[in-house]
């Protein structure tokens, strides 16, 4: 109302306009639903949307003109200005105080388990743990041999290649079988 720049507030429940000359907040109807009961505060959009008010002052955000709807059916009625384009209400210095707040959320209740339950399900903890465990070694055995063979037939692998220090017979043995089998293989082209 005083026209005065409206600094930004941040609460719990989300962000507000607030005026530090006058006192007056601008309020989005979200803050306000996560803030007031909701009752009223639906009522006043309901006033606000149907049109039964007397044009306000301008909007703080989009400087239309607001509608002044009756917050209250009290013998001094509560009159706040609603911006049916931005969704913002405007609240004179004082009115914010005669919404009724929203009770606070309980905290969660947290029920702790008899002892012998809570050793049962740290016993089955331990055993998933082990098991998997076991899994994994089982997986990574497996995994190196299968590394170890493609080493051997010549696979690339990420792994720190293998070298064998000698070579086995039977390696030896394969090895001289295909070198004949190729040499006799050639000698027969020709």
């Amino acid at each position: 109302r005083c026209h005065h720049p409206l600094g930004k507030t941040t609460s719990p429940h989300g962000v507000f306009w607030s005026c530090a000359e006058c006192g007056g907040k601008a309020l989005g109807m979200d803050v306000l639903r996560r803030t007031f009961a909701r009752d009223q505060i639906n009522a006043v959009w309901r006033r606000a949307v149907a049109g039964t008010g007397a044009p306000g002052t301008a909007c703080p955000s989009c400087r239309n003109a607001m509608i002044e709807v009756s917050a209250s059916h009290d013998p001094e009625p509560l009159r706040i200005d609603v911006c049916r384009l931005c969704h913002f209400l405007w609240f004179d210095a004082e009115e914010l105080a005669r919404f009724t707040p929203l009770p606070p959320k309980p905290a969660p209740v947290v029920e702790e388990l008899p002892l012998e339950a809570r050793q049962a399900l740290a016993l089955a903890e331990v055993k998933s743990r082990s098991q998997q465990a076991e899994r994994h070694e089982r997986i990574e055995r497996t995994g190196d041999l299968l590394v170890i063979l493609g080493e051997v037939l010549g696979s690339p692998t990420h792994h720190k290649p293998f070298v064998p220090r000698h070579l086995s017979p039977l390696t030896l043995v394969i090895v001289g079988a295909i070198i004949a089998a190729v040499v006799v293989v050639f000698l027969r082209l020709l």
